[in-house]
């Protein structure tokens, strides 16, 4: 049953979202819920009656803030959170590569089995099987074929494809390219550092829509206030008039915080493709 959405069309699978999480995480706990599903929730019903202190708008609300997070921002996060984590784990197993691969006294064989023992979650599992399979003997294509499929899965990161590209040369014929691995790894490094500073750069931007959230109730605070609640609440929260007017004001404020956070999350800039 299809669940979560990530990309316009493009849907995450309730099991293909959790294999993100479990590859370098644990699982969604009760604080993680609470935060991406039941904030938003909490957020449009009590914006809701804040403003018309009508349970039923309230509750509708509700339930489009807890359908928000549960179908949008909690796949976004996640996702978000196994692409950086991925990349990293990536990043470091160039580093540890390249370091090995400067004792000239080991093997390639050697010297992947040991760096992949030192990988965790989802790439010790990709390289696991090809350690296993190299120690054991086997043919050059199929030593071909097995960093073939590292090389599909992970073919976004166009640097790390170009380094198993290498590191394959280097098993089947034994070819010295250590200086070639060494600048992969320093452009890798490069684009994780270029990387870090665009989310870091994302990150102040959130702060921004924290702020503006809180300037939405301080508004409607200094109004009610400025009215007297008794007044306001005849004059505006229990007439026609202002149940639209609250309807289009709460709208407007979930369409600029759903525009938001797709934009938010949209690191389309980080990667590189070939056309």
């Amino acid at each position: 049953m299809k669940l979560f959405s990530r990309r316009k069309g493009n849907l995450i699978l309730a099991d293909q979202l959790c294999a993100y999480r479990m590859a370098y995480q644990k699982p969604v706990d009760n604080k993680e819920y609470l935060l991406y599903i039941g904030m938003p929730a909490l957020l449009l019903g009590g914006l809701f009656y804040y403003l018309t202190y009508s349970l039923l708008l309230a509750l509708i609300g509700f339930i489009v803030g807890f359908i928000f997070g549960w179908r949008s921002l909690l796949p976004k996060v996640i996702y978000r959170s196994y692409v950086i984590l991925s990349f990293n784990e990536r990043n470091r197993m160039l580093n540890l590569m390249t370091q090995q691969m400067s004792d000239q006294s080991k093997t390639p064989r050697e010297i992947l089995e040991r760096v992949t023992n030192r990988l965790n979650g989802e790439l010790y599992q990709d390289f696991m099987p090809i350690v296993i399979k190299i120690a054991t003997g086997m043919a050059s294509f199929e030593i071909k074929e097995l960093f073939n499929q590292i090389r599909v899965k992970y073919y976004q990161d166009i640097i790390f494809v170009q380094y198993m590209e290498q590191l394959e040369t280097n098993f089947l014929i034994g070819f010295d390219n250590l200086n070639a691995l060494k600048d992969m790894t320093v452009y890798h490094n490069q684009l994780r550092l270029k990387r870090d500073l665009f989310l870091k750069s994302k990150s102040n931007y959130f702060k921004d829509c924290q702020l503006l959230i809180l300037i939405f109730f301080i508004l409607i605070t200094a109004i009610e206030f400025g009215f007297g609640y008794q007044r306001f609440i005849e004059t505006f929260s229990n007439t026609i008039v202002g149940k639209v007017d609250s309807i289009i004001y709460v709208s407007l404020f979930s369409i600029i915080m759903y525009h938001f956070t797709q934009l938010f999350f949209d690191d389309s800039i980080t990667e590189v493709t070939i056309r």
